[in-house]
């Protein structure tokens, strides 16, 4: 029940979205064999999304689970350094986990998404207090 937030698998990425139109809807000023401008770099920019999910390196950072565990661990390197204080900012990213794992919608990818945003910054303040030594 709990694997979407903390089991590394290939299908667990960060979603991207596609969205198949039918062009062949006839209006009245509209040609049936329109198509949109940037189709092409719509496909370029998808393909190399499902490169990237096949590279190591970026298929962790693509995949849910890395920004569960990653919150997590932060959060033990403060407290066994002994920087409770430290703590604050991890907060709301926790609390969201935490209602993550007890919601009725639990695995629902999208509720997860703010910890994953606010994550270069968390990894930026513990680098900041750990240089603060």
């Amino acid at each position: 029940m709990y694997d979407n937030y903390f089991y590394y698998d290939m299908s667990n990425g960060i979603a991207y979205f596609e969205r198949n139109i039918d062009y062949n809807v006839k209006v009245d000023n509209m040609p049936n064999d329109s198509e949109p401008v940037h189709i092409k770099q719509i496909r370029y920019v998808k393909d190399f999304w499902l490169l990237c999910r096949n590279i190591p390196f970026f298929s962790a950072i693509l995949n849910l689970s890395f920004y569960s565990w990653l919150l997590i661990f932060l959060v033990l390197y403060l407290f066994v350094n002994k920087k409770m204080k430290f703590i604050v900012p991890f907060i709301p990213s926790i609390v969201i986990l935490l209602f993550c794992l007890v919601s009725p919608v639990n695995g629902n990818r999208r509720y997860i998404y703010p910890i994953v945003y606010s994550m270069p910054i968390l990894i930026d303040y513990v680098s900041v207090v750990k240089i603060k030594e």
